[in-house]
């Protein structure tokens, strides 16, 4: 799933994920919709560490 742009200091971005990068995995599941990753993210609760998958553009 590649990202089209980026809110600046969220999460997302403390972690160094830019607009252009693609998220691969998060947690060791494969992410390669919208619909699968906003499955994925109701797992987790607000706050949680989580791993990801990126390829950096």
């Amino acid at each position: 799933m590649r990202a089209e742009s980026g809110v600046p200091d969220s999460p997302v971005a403390w972690a160094g994920f830019v607009a252009g990068d693609v998220l691969l995995e998060i947690d060791g599941k494969v992410v390669a919709e919208l619909a699968e990753f906003s499955e994925i993210l109701k797992t987790f609760s607000s706050g949680a560490k989580i791993s990801a998958v990126l390829a950096c553009s």
